[in-house]
C-alpha cells in the first residue's frame, strides 16, 4: 500500500521537527507562555527522558513512543515561548514603554535603518530609537520607529545611518476602524514596529551620521548606487522601475497601475525578489564557477563563491523572507553536494523553514513567506506529474508545456492563499508565466551584467537600450493580458477554517490522483464536504444579514444599509475610500447588488426599508419647523453642528444618536457627554470605530 505522503517519514527529520514548532507558534497566538516557564518545561522533559533511559520501561514495547512524545512536547514549548522571546517590545527600555503618558515630552535620538521612501507629500522613514532625553535626564532606549516627515529638501535628502532628533510624541498605531479593512497595526506589529508619528518641517533636527557603519548600511548604499546606474541607462520610467523590482525587489518607482496589472495577470512574483530570482542567480553562479572544479587545489572555491554570491545578493536585496528562504535552501543544497549527501527536497525545505523561523518567528505570518514556501512545495510535489500528463515532441512546444506545468503546480498550492488574502484568482497566470519566466532569466542576468559593465559607458548604453526595449514590451504584454475578458476571478471571501479545508482538499486529492491511495481519497472528500458545509453557512449568514453601518472616515460621512446580499450606500466619493473601505466590506458581507438611497436634500431625511435616518448638519435644520414630534430611528450628527438638547427633546423621538468621523475628536469629546446627560442613547465612531447596528 502506497503512503499518502510523497516521502518516507523516516527520511525527513526536519519535517518532524518543524511540525511541533509550528504547533507551538499557533498556540502562542492564544497562550502567552513566559520563556522561563517554557525552559522549565523543556528541562522537565529532558529529566523525564533520562529517567526513561535508566528505567525498566525502556525495554517494554508499549512504552517505545515516550522519547518521541517528550521531544515533541519540548519543541511545542519552544514554539510557544519563542515569539515572545524574540519580541523586542518585551524589553523594559523599549520606546513604546515611554509613550503612555498624557503629555509626552523630551527629545528622541533615532537612526535611519532603511532607505527613505519618497511619497507625494511626505517621506516615509523606518528608524531605530537610540537615546531619550527627558526631564533633565537621559537614557538609552531601543525599538523600531515608523515616521512620516513632511516633504522638503532636507527630508528628501535623508539616507540610512542618518541621526535625527525628534520630539517624543510617538503614538501606537490604531487598529482597523471599519469592517473588512486591512489591519495595518497588526502588519506593523509583525515587523516589531509599535510606534509611529508624523512631523512637519522644522519640528525635527538632523544630528549628523552614525559613524559606526553597519553591514546593512553598506548594502543599502550599494543598492542606491546601482539604482543610479539603472536610471542612467534605462531612464526614470517604468522600465527602470521594473528592473529595480526584478533585481532588488525595490518597487517604489513602479506605477500602481502597472503593479496591479502584474497582480491581475498572475505575474506579481516577478516584482518581488523571491525564489525565482535566487534560483536563476544560483544557476548562473554554478555555470560560472563549476569549471574551476577541474583544478584540484581550487575544489572548494566554486561552492564558496556560490554561497558568497547568494548571500551577497540576498543582503543587497534587503534580506526579505522569500530571499532568505531561497538562499538558505540553495546553501543547504550546495553544502550537501560537497559532503556527498543526497538531498531530499522536502527535508531541505523543512530545514530551511525551521532555521528561519527560529531566527524570526514573525516570518511565519508574512504573506510572501507563505506564498514562497507553498509555491516551491507545489512545484516539487506536482510539476513532474503534470508535465507527464502530455508528451510533446516539438522542442519549443515542449518548453512551453514545461513552463505551463510549473505555473499550474505553483498556482495550485498557492491558490487558497491568494483567495484568502487577495480575494481573487488570475485566470491567465499560465499565459503570463510563458512570458515572465524566460524573460526574468534574461532581464535579471542582463540587469546584473549592465551594472557590471556600467564603468564602460558605450557598452552599458547599448545593453541598456536592449533591456529597455525588452522591459517595455514585457510591460505592454502584461497590461494586454490584464485587459483580456475575465482576466481576474474576483469576489472570493474565505474564512480561515475554509482556507485550511480547501488546502487539505487540494493536497489529498492530488495525492490520491498520484498514488491512488484510498485513505487520501476519503480524506479529500471529507475536507471537500466540510468546505461545502462552511460555505453553506456563510451563504445563509449573508442572506439573513440586516444591518446599518456608519463608517469611520475622518472629515467624511459614509454609511450603508445591508438587506440580505443587497446594499445601499451613502458617501464614498473618494476612490481610496471606495477601494479600501467600501470594497473591503462588500467582500466580507458577500454583497451582490448595490445602489444609493434617496434622500430629502432639504431636510436631510433618508428612508430605507422602513428605516428613517435624519442627518443633522449645519445647513439642514428644516425639521425644527416640523409640527409636533418627528419620529425617527437614528439621528446622524455630521459636520459639527450646534446642538440644542432642549430642541432635540421637543422635536425628535429618536432611538439612538450617532456621531461619525466628519466631526472632530474634540467636538465629540464635548458633545457625547452632553447628549448622554440629556438622556439620549449615543454612539460615536471615534470611540467605537465603525458603528454596526442591527435593523
Amino acid at each position: 500500500m502506497r503512503p499518502v505522503l510523497p516521502f518516507d517519514w523516516r527520511e525527513v527529520p526536519f519535517v518532524r521537527l518543524l511540525l511541533p514548532l509550528l504547533l507551538g507558534f499557533l498556540l502562542s497566538r492564544w497562550l502567552t507562555l513566559a520563556p522561563y516557564y517554557a525552559a522549565a518545561g523543556m528541562l522537565g522533559c529532558i529529566l523525564l527522558q533520562q529517567l526513561y533511559q535508566s528505567s525498566e520501561l525502556r525495554s517494554r514495547w508499549q512504552w517505545r513512543y515516550v522519547p518521541g512524545i517528550l521531544f515533541f512536547i519540548s519543541l511545542v514549548l519552544l514554539g510557544t515561548a519563542l515569539p515572545g522571546w524574540k519580541d523586542a517590545g518585551r524589553h523594559a527600555n523599549h520606546i513604546r514603554n515611554f509613550q503612555n503618558e498624557k503629555s509626552p515630552s523630551g527629545w528622541l535620538l533615532i537612526r535611519l535603518i532603511e532607505t527613505p521612501e519618497q511619497k507625494a507629500q511626505s517621506v516615509k522613514i523606518v528608524a531605530e530609537a537610540r537615546w531619550l532625553e527627558k526631564n533633565d535626564s537621559s537614557f538609552a532606549v531601543q525599538g523600531k520607529v515608523l515616521l512620516y516627515l513632511q516633504k522638503d529638501s532636507l527630508a528628501a535628502a535623508l539616507q540610512p545611518s542618518d541621526l535625527l532628533w525628534i520630539p517624543n510624541r510617538l503614538q501606537t498605531p490604531e487598529g482597523p476602524a471599519n469592517p473588512g479593512a486591512f489591519d495595518y497595526r497588526n502588519y506593523l506589529f509583525q515587523q516589531q514596529i509599535y510606534v509611529q508619528a508624523y512631523f512637519q518641517s522644522g519640528s525635527w533636527k538632523k544630528a549628523g551620521k552614525d559613524r559606526h557603519t553597519q553591514l546593512k548600511d553598506l548594502a543599502l548604499a550599494l543598492r542606491t548606487k546601482a539604482l543610479v546606474q539603472l536610471h542612467r541607462y534605462l531612464g526614470h520610467g517604468p522600465e527602470s522601475g521594473l528592473a529595480a523590482a526584478l533585481i532588488f525587489g525595490y518597487r517604489a518607482e513602479l506605477p500602481p497601475q502597472l503593479v496591479q496589472a502584474y497582480a491581475n495577470s498572475g505575474a506579481i512574483h516577478v516584482l518581488a525578489v523571491s525564489g525565482l530570482h535566487t534560483g536563476i542567480l544560483y544557476l548562473l553562479l554554478q555555470s560560472c564557477f563549476n569549471p574551476l572544479r577541474r583544478i584540484r587545489k581550487l575544489r572548494l572555491l566554486p561552492p564558496t563563491m556560490v554561497l558568497l554570491g547568494l548571500w551577497a545578493y540576498a543582503l543587497v536585496a534587503g534580506l526579505p523572507p522569500s530571499v532568505n528562504r531561497a538562499a538558505t535552501m540553495c546553501s543547504f543544497m550546495v553544502i550537501a553536494g560537497e559532503i556527498k549527501r543526497k538531498t531530499l527536497i522536502y527535508n531541505t525545505l523543512a530545514a530551511t523553514a525551521f532555521l528561519l523561523l527560529i531566527l524570526n518567528p514573525a516570518w511565519l505570518y508574512y504573506v510572501g513567506f507563505q506564498l514562497s514556501f507553498f509555491a516551491v512545495l507545489g512545484i516539487v510535489f506536482l510539476q513532474k506529474r503534470i508535465y507527464g500528463l502530455w508528451t510533446v515532441r516539438n522542442k519549443f512546444a515542449d518548453y512551453l508545456w514545461q513552463l505551463t506545468a510549473v505555473a499550474f503546480a505553483a498556482q495550485l498550492l498557492t491558490m487558497p492563499l491568494g483567495l484568502y488574502y487577495f480575494h481573487q484568482f488570475p485566470t491567465y497566470f499560465w499565459l503570463s508565466n510563458w512570458l515572465v519566466i524566460p524573460l526574468a532569466t534574461v532581464l535579471l542576468g542582463g540587469g546584473l551584467l549592465l551594472l557590471a559593465v556600467s564603468p564602460f559607458p558605450m557598452v552599458a548604453a547599448l545593453l541598456g537600450k536592449i533591456l529597455h526595449w525588452l522591459i517595455y514590451w514585457q510591460n505592454k504584454l502584461i497590461v494586454g493580458i490584464d485587459q483580456l475578458p475575465a482576466a481576474v476571478w474576483s469576489g472570493w471571501s474565505l474564512s480561515f477554517p475554509m482556507l485550511v479545508l480547501l488546502f487539505l482538499a487540494i493536497v489529498f486529492a492530488s495525492s490520491w490522483l498520484i498514488y491512488k491511495q484510498r485513505t487520501a481519497f476519503w480524506l479529500a472528500w471529507t475536507a471537500a464536504i466540510g468546505l461545502c458545509v462552511l460555505a453553506f453557512f456563510q451563504q445563509w449568514h449573508w442572506e439573513q444579514q440586516q444591518q446599518l453601518t456608519i463608517y469611520h472616515l475622518p472629515k467624511k460621512t459614509a454609511f450603508s444599509v445591508f438587506s440580505g446580499r443587497q446594499a445601499l450606500w451613502y458617501g464614498f466619493e473618494d476612490d481610496s475610500d471606495r477601494r479600501f473601505v467600501q470594497q473591503a466590506h462588500l467582500l466580507q458581507a458577500g454583497i451582490r447588488d448595490s445602489g444609493y438611497p434617496k434622500q430629502d436634500t432639504i431636510s436631510g431625511l433618508i428612508c430605507v426599508n422602513n428605516l428613517k435616518i435624519l442627518r443633522l448638519t449645519k445647513k439642514n435644520r428644516v425639521w425644527l419647523k416640523h409640527p409636533g414630534t418627528l419620529k425617527i430611528d437614528y439621528l446622524l450628527i455630521s459636520g459639527q453642528p450646534f446642538i440644542d438638547t432642549t430642541g432635540l427633546r421637543q422635536r425628535l423621538a429618536v432611538k439612538r444618536i450617532l456621531l461619525d468621523g466628519s466631526n472632530s475628536r474634540y467636538y465629540c469629546s464635548k458633545t457625547v457627554p452632553m447628549l448622554r446627560a440629556a438622556g439620549f442613547n449615543v454612539s460615536c465612531s471615534w470611540d467605537e470605530g465603525a458603528l454596526i447596528l442591527p435593523l
